[in-house]
């Protein structure tokens, strides 16, 4: 059998002059079968089809940020977009994903390296996935989807349902006073930070600093009882609220101080200041010195309340009997792709996301769907009405509407009739448009004078058994009550049955995210990480149902022109 060295001495020369030349030819001679045996795999359907230029186009701005290093461009912005991509198909890590570009040589053909060159370190990935988080984390989302409207129109006014998930957080249980001792730690590196040279920190700042950490021959805390758990928490409190008032004045006095470490210390600064005010009863003096009272009970906590200094954005999120450190992930999707996704704070309501989502794809899609169906999350006239806003007036919510007036006794807003004139009739007819705006809720307080009731024989079902002669009835009359009458018709059709039908598809959809596109733990930290994550795992998810869908439409068209 010939080999290399067998070949014409010319031919050799050639290829040695020629040697960035000689490995392309050896490279596509290498690769060329190996895509003709792998043409049904997601990785050569989504190079054959997919276009990535318009991204790359956009990323060119990643040179200036890493060339702040002092490094060249070995890579191109196209292979880094690649490596990142199929990082979060097959929920690499990133040195995983390093790895299998070197070794695997489809996967080294996909992002576009040949034979010869070298592949970049898993940090270089990172610098890329961090940029690309921060200035661009849905550009490979709509850059995937785009291609997939066109291969199904039917896509972009499809019926959509919404739901939430959780994203859990990956970081450690922390305690009430192992969180303000770490917060503590954070806010006072930030202030050593701050100090020109080697001046030392105040001598008062420094004993309040040693009080709030405690002792080192003190007992753990899980040797004490709850009674003095919550005085330890108490104290390292009051010390902490005595000494960010010292730190604040010293800093003001310092000049020439960095604008990052400022800006360090006053994210810090404020975060040890909500942790006291979300889980502590304080007390202000005149003299504006706080002192901190005592542990707050469930009622009196905060409803964001922070978790742990490594993520302050983490909040709990409740869900039932769920409870879930992390963040809440708002979701709408189609029966088949998810259109739109985005992460929140755990404790983010589920209703607060529903008409950002509609919002979203109108801005970067250019399309809302015509429906979109939620659970009772949205369930409330405010939601209808901010999701109409939002589409201008081109979705149609659709969620279960809670009636309030099914089991009333007395008669509720919704008996009353409001016409265009601002005119509100009674069940009896009496009208009236005396209304006073309401300063607790979006509405207006009608009011129905005594006389207006005299001789009502619904006196009694509309004001109850005791009666004032003098009195008058008052009626709250929400500014969204057509959408509640709206919605509560919609509930009686045979088309809401229908829509519901749909809801467990979205259920389909969150179990693929979350067990096998990475988007069940959070992989770094913050919010913006946390909503990248999330938008990665969503398209990560549409190429592979793409691949699903085009085999199995291959498939059919086989099958029909096969048949006689």
């Amino acid at each position: 059998m010939p080999i290399v060295t067998d070949v014409a001495d010319d031919v050799i020369s050639f290829f040695i002059a020629h040697a960035e030349e000689g490995m392309r030819y050896f490279s596509q001679a290498v690769y060329a079968p190996l895509i003709a045996q792998a043409q049904d795999t997601l990785l050569v359907r989504v190079a054959e089809r997919f276009d990535f230029s318009t991204a790359e186009h956009r990323c060119q701005a990643y040179r200036l940020y890493a060339g702040k290093q002092g490094q060249e461009a070995i890579y191109t912005v196209g292979q880094l977009l690649r490596m990142l991509l199929i990082k979060h198909i097959f929920t690499w890590s990133l040195r995983q994903t390093s790895t299998h570009v070197r070794m695997d040589l489809l996967v080294r053909w996909f992002c576009g390296f040949g034979l010869g060159d070298a592949t970049p370190a898993w940090t270089t990935l990172q610098r890329f996935e961090e940029w690309l988080a921060d200035f661009a984390p849905r550009l490979l989302f709509d850059t995937v989807l785009r291609p997939i409207e066109q291969d199904f129109p039917n896509e972009r006014q499809a019926v959509q349902i919404g739901d939430t998930f959780a994203l859990r957080s990956t970081t450690a249980d922390l305690t009430l006073i192992q969180l303000l001792r770490r917060t503590g730690q954070r806010l006072w590196d930030a202030y050593l930070t701050l100090l020109p040279g080697r001046e030392a920190p105040l001598p008062a700042a420094q004993a309040l600093y040693t009080q709030a950490q405690g002792s080192e021959d003190e007992a753990p805390a899980f040797t004490l009882d709850p009674q003095e758990r919550e005085e330890r928490a108490v104290e390292c409190a009051q010390a902490l609220s005595d000494l960010w008032p010292l730190l604040d004045r010293h800093m003001q006095s310092l000049a020439g101080a960095e604008p990052s470490a400022v800006a360090s210390f006053q994210t810090w600064r404020q975060c040890l200041e909500k942790i006291v005010a979300d889980e502590f009863v304080r007390q202000t003096e005149v003299q504006g010195e706080v002192t901190v009272e005592r542990q707050a009970v469930k009622k009196e906590r905060g409803s964001y309340r922070m978790l742990t200094p490594v993520d302050p954005d983490i909040t709990l999120r409740v869900h039932d009997d769920q409870v879930d450190r992390g963040y809440n992930i708002s979701l709408a999707a189609t029966t088949e792709f998810v259109r739109e996704i985005a992460a929140a704070s755990g404790a983010t309501p589920d209703s607060v996301g529903v008409d950002k989502l509609i919002a979203a794809q109108k801005e970067h899609l250019g399309v809302v769907p015509p429906k979109l169906i939620y659970d009772r999350a949205a369930g409330t006239p405010k939601k209808f009405a901010d999701v109409a806003r939002a589409s201008d007036n081109r979705t149609h919510l659709v969620a279960r509407l809670v009636d309030y007036n099914r089991n009333r006794v007395r008669y509720g807003p919704l008996d009353f009739i409001l016409d265009e004139q601002g005119v509100l009739t009674c069940p009896w007819g009496q009208t009236t448009v005396r209304a006073y705006r309401s300063h607790s809720a979006n509405g207006r307080t009608y009011r129905f004078l005594a006389k207006q009731c005299q001789g009502c024989p619904l006196i009694q079902k509309c004001r109850g058994d005791k009666v004032k002669p003098d009195s008058y009835r008052q009626v709250f009359i929400s500014s969204y009550q057509s959408q509640q009458r709206a919605a509560l018709l919609y509930m009686q059709t045979e088309d809401f049955k229908a829509d519901m039908k749909l809801r467990p598809h979205i259920e389909r959809i969150i179990a693929c995210l979350v067990r096998y596109n990475g988007a069940r733990y959070t992989q770094g930290y913050g919010l913006v990480r946390a909503d990248f994550q999330v938008k990665m795992a969503a398209t990560a998810y549409n190429l592979k149902h793409w691949l699903v869908l085009t085999l199995a439409q291959e498939r059919a068209q086989r099958v029909r022109s096969a048949s006689p």
